[in-house]
């Protein structure tokens, strides 16, 4: 079978086996493989012998699996930040912090987008932020007068901030797959020394194109208006502390959140640690504040005291690793104790085990592409595009992103198309930095585009019933088009998050 014949086929069996309900990674792997077993008979068909020669390839999945993913210091961070989501919806702080919103009027739907990118940056869990801002919020504003498309598509795009808000998963997968695939494109190239692409550089790109965004959809909620009731809007500036014991707890639910926040994508930003650590301490800080929140107060003083100790003993620099590893394991017994362990701990492995099982298909896949030799016909159709303008190829790269976000997850997209088209892409002068923001804000519309966007389901799931399918799908699209504006915007200024 001709390359281009098995690369056709190999992209017809990948759109079928994802699109039929079977597991990702299962689907890209089997993809793989059935295109491969597939080329092999025909060959053997019309050579009359059976060669196993291409099956050598597969040699070198084992040692793709540890070095790749397994030893891999960037996603080692996954299973720790979904672990540090999975702790803080145990903890409540985000109905906490979600409580008091339903008491404000004019001040509600801004508010909303405000809490949704703390929510981003602390946790980054599209499901818990979606849910929580569902189920606290979205019938306050409904009551407020905004209709049913306007409120939950301003849920849904806040909640889904979590993934362009660094640190995020979209974020941590990216940086990993352009890193290798940057790598491997300047060794092929010649380049021997080529410029390392680390999470923490991506990290820190991505943080002012998310800030822009996070003020555009405050900006537009600001100017949200609906039908009220006959009552008029308060225009009264709302005052938490005014509220009692619920307005008191929200703001040190959200003074929580901020110090964790801050904390983990500060240390990132500023060099104190690379990604993987700063989720360690992400993970500490969220157990010992799960740990206070749902603890009952005269369960509280023994970790009070034992934060006071630690506080006294912070200032000798040999003794806060094993201090901090006290306090989390005193976290945890207490999160046990509870019997919120164990719910954190099937959460998070669960998640963990779905994006590491993709990763593995995803490696049989792109090993199956290079026997078929689908990377030389894809180089072949691309070079054209690239010689005369490698951005008319990053904007074609760009757009099918895009268009696939209707129907497919973000990770199938990630680890189909940059080790495809990407090693073609890098071969040219393009920043690999500023190719990983922009495709994180491409991808950032698929959580919102019908009918496959991951937000839509989340919060389809816990919307009131005067909130339908159709006015949700209404809602989004204002939004996708404040992405596409951000998109376009660090496409003509590099220099914003490159200078």
């Amino acid at each position: 079978m001709s390359p281009t014949l098995a690369l056709i086929s190999l992209g017809l069996l990948t759109v079928a086996v994802l699109l039929s309900g079977l597991p990702v990674g299962l689907a890209l792997a089997a993809a793989g493989l059935a295109v491969v077993g597939l080329s092999a008979a025909v060959s053997a068909a019309m050579t009359g012998q059976l060669s196993w020669s291409a099956l050598e390839a597969y040699q070198v999945l084992p040692d793709r699996l540890l070095d790749g993913i397994a030893f891999n210091q960037t996603l080692l961070a996954i299973p720790l930040f979904l672990l540090m989501g999975s702790l803080l919806q145990s903890s409540r702080l985000i109905e906490d912090v979600l409580r008091p919103l339903g008491r404000q009027s004019r001040a509600l739907p801004p508010s909303v987008v405000a809490v949704g990118g703390i929510l981003g940056a602390s946790s980054g869990v599209v499901g818990a932020s979606v849910t929580a801002l569902g189920l606290m919020t979205l019938p306050a504003l409904l009551k407020r007068g905004l209709s049913a498309s306007a409120a939950s598509g301003l849920v849904a795009a806040a909640g889904a901030l979590g993934q362009v808000v660094p640190p995020s998963i979209v974020l941590l997968v990216l940086a990993d797959q352009v890193s290798q695939t940057y790598t491997a494109a300047q060794y092929k190239a010649g380049n021997f020394a080529p410029d390392v692409v680390s999470a923490g550089q991506v990290f820190n790109a991505a943080l002012l194109p998310a800030l822009v965004l996070v003020l555009l959809y405050g900006l537009y909620a600001l100017g949200l208006t609906g039908a009220s009731d006959g009552t008029p809007p308060s225009r009264s500036r709302p005052n938490w502390w005014c509220l009692g014991p619920v307005g008191r707890q929200a703001l040190l639910a959200l003074a929580a959140l901020l110090l964790l926040a801050g904390t983990v994508l500060g240390g990132i930003l500023l060099g104190w640690y690379p990604p993987s650590q700063a989720a360690v301490v992400g993970v500490a800080m969220a157990s010992m504040l799960a740990a206070l929140r749902r603890s009952s107060p005269r369960q509280r003083w023994w970790l009070w005291a034992a934060l006071a100790i630690s506080a006294l003993v912070w200032s000798l620099p040999a003794a806060r690793v094993p201090v901090g590893l006290a306090l989390a394991a005193l976290a945890w017994l207490q999160l046990a104790r509870l019997g919120l362990a164990g719910p954190v701990l099937d959460r998070a492995i669960h998640l963990t085990g779905v994006i590491f099982f993709i990763l593995l298909g995803a490696a049989v896949y792109t090993i199956s592409l290079k026997i078929i030799g689908g990377d030389r016909v894809i180089r072949a159709l691309l070079d054209p595009l690239l010689a005369r303008d490698p951005r008319l190829l990053l904007a074609a790269l760009l757009g099918l992103m895009f268009l696939l976000g209707f129907f497919f997850e973000f990770l199938e997209i990630v680890l189909i198309l940059v080790p495809t088209v990407c090693p073609v892409l890098f071969a040219s002068d393009v920043n690999p930095v500023w190719v990983a923001v922009l495709m994180a804000l491409v991808l950032q519309t698929s959580f919102l585009t019908p009918p496959f966007g991951v937000a839509l389901f989340y919060l389809r799931a816990v919307a009131p019933p005067q909130v339908t399918t159709l006015a949700l799908y209404r809602g989004v699209w204002p939004y996708v088009g404040l992405q596409t504006l951000v998109l376009a915007l660090v496409w003509v200024w590099p220099g914003m998050l490159l200078g």
